[in-house]
């Protein structure tokens, strides 16, 4: 059996994991570089490489999965399906720091735009690659 037609055997709890284990991610590593200078909390150059190594990582990996998932979408859905990933991971963030003075730092507008940006255009950068390709 061919990879993709594995990946299309297993389309639908491909789909499920991979939008909830991108929710996870995208929340866990929000903000990805925290712009606000009021911070109180300094993270060190190699906890930021290592935050910036993951998020490259995860996320050209997850636009690869959708170039399989979706051989035939367009770049227009693919660019929704990731921005509905990374709102929900940052609702969820949200959520679980609600009324804790990091959100105060956190969720700035600078903060939040680059998250949405970054983690929209780099799998969606991917995804166009490996389509161009097949």
């Amino acid at each position: 059996m061919k990879p993709s037609e594995r990946i299309q055997q297993y389309r639908k709890p491909l789909l499920i994991g991979m939008v909830l284990f991108s929710c996870i991610v995208g929340g866990c590593l929000f903000p990805i570089v925290n712009c606000n200078p009021e911070n109180p909390v300094e993270t060190s150059l190699v906890m930021k490489t290592i935050i910036l190594l993951s998020v490259f990582i995860f996320y050209t990996e997850l636009g690869m999965l959708q170039a399989a998932l979706f051989p035939n979408g367009s770049i227009g859905f693919a660019a929704a399906l990731n921005l509905g990933m990374t709102v929900l991971g940052l609702i969820f963030r949200y959520l679980l720091e609600y009324e804790e003075v990091s959100n105060t730092y956190n969720f700035t507008a600078a903060n939040v735009a680059l998250h949405l940006f970054a983690l929209t255009i780099l799998p969606l950068m991917t995804y166009i690659s490996r389509k161009q390709k097949s």
